[in-house]
């Protein structure tokens, strides 16, 4: 009697791509698995652990692999080009009015309002696009990624305490809450974008929809409410089948007083989740 085959599929380990990458397929599955491991490997408290983890990210082409697969997946949906198109639409990309000056005995006062640039912090730039976009304005634009992939981009870790931008005018945070390993410091994160916003800034937020909609901690509307409860008004929320995103503008100081986590989905597959200081949340 011959045997029967094994309905099982065999789990083939990802592999670091070796020629540019085309598949959008393969891309998801980089910067799923990408994710997973991260997240793993910053709740492991056993040593042994940490390095087989820190093995299969490397084996799998580490950071570098997932900035490949980033790439593709944003030339499908460009973020910069939407900032890009909200920013022109309300004039902001001609720069923001300079605070009035003494007038000069000298000189005659203008009619015309002075602009200055307006300043833009981009967090985890995995390409040039927003340089690009914004260098046809009176912008001035610091883009910012844990392992640079440009001369343009710097390479810097925003969490880091020693990372102090001056106050900026925009914030474009693009897939990258959902890369930070631990819900505290994705409330760290948040908080710090805050902090660096004045009443009138902007904020442009990007997450993979399952994030929201799959997670056993949080869920779309009170991951929204934190950002209302920080004093902003969300001017458009857009969804797509794989994207979350937000355009918001700051109409107040706030503190986040009075945000709860909401209901995460029973049975939810993945344990994003958002932690302040000042929460008993237990989400990871």
């Amino acid at each position: 009697m011959s045997k029967k085959k094994s309905s099982k599929k065999k789990v083939v380990p990802l592999k670091p791509p070796t020629k540019v990458l085309k598949s959008r397929t393969l891309a998801r599955k980089i910067t799923t698995k990408f994710h997973k491991l991260t997240s793993r490997k910053e709740a492991e408290k056993d040593p042994k652990r940490i390095r087989e983890l820190e093995k299969e990210i490397e084996e799998m082409g580490g950071r570098d692999a997932y900035q490949k697969a980033s790439q593709l997946n944003t030339s499908i949906f460009s973020t910069s080009k939407w900032v890009w198109g909200k920013l022109s639409h309300t004039g902001r990309n001609f720069g923001v009015p300079s605070p009035p000056s003494p007038p000069s005995p000298s000189k005659q006062a203008s009619k015309r309002p002075l602009k200055r640039p307006l300043k833009i912090l981009e967090i985890g730039a995995i390409n040039t696009q927003l340089l690009t976009y914004t260098s046809k304005g009176n912008c001035d634009t610091l883009s910012i990624d844990l392992n640079s992939q440009s001369p343009q981009i710097q390479e810097a870790n925003f969490l880091s305490p020693t990372f102090n931008p001056v106050q900026q005018d925009v914030i474009v945070c693009s897939m990258v809450l959902n890369c930070v390993p631990n819900a505290s410091l994705r409330g760290e994160m948040i908080n710090k974008i805050n902090g660096l916003l004045p009443v009138g800034g902007e904020i442009f937020v990007v997450l993979p929809l399952l994030c929201l909609v799959q997670s056993q901690f949080i869920n779309r509307k009170s991951y929204e409410n934190i950002w209302i409860k920080l004093g902003y008004e969300l001017k458009e929320i857009r969804v797509t089948p794989k994207l979350h995103m937000i355009w918001g503008v700051k109409r107040r100081e706030g503190d986040g007083e009075g945000w709860k986590e909401g209901k995460g989905k029973v049975g939810g597959k993945n344990t994003f989740g958002i932690q302040f200081e000042n929460s008993n949340s237990n989400n990871k």
